[in-house]
């Protein structure tokens, strides 16, 4: 199931804001509906940018996703 931009655009920011906070979250892929590979790689780059534009630095951080 391919997800809209916006579902995409949610996931991301759980995401940030768990890096930011470093708190844990459930994994994505746990939940029912689920998280695959394809929306991951989409994912990622939304991440990022949520990072550049809250001028967090980026060095040596590594984003993945179970």
């Amino acid at each position: 199931m391919d997800r809209n931009s916006a579902s995409l655009d949610a996931i991301a920011a759980e995401a940030a804001e768990a890096l930011i906070n470093t708190r844990q979250i459930s994994p994505f892929s746990s939940r029912p509906e689920g998280l695959t590979i394809d929306d991951a790689y989409r994912v990622t780059p939304r991440v990022r940018k949520i990072y550049q534009a809250r001028a967090i630095a980026l060095d040596g951080l590594r984003i993945r996703f179970t």
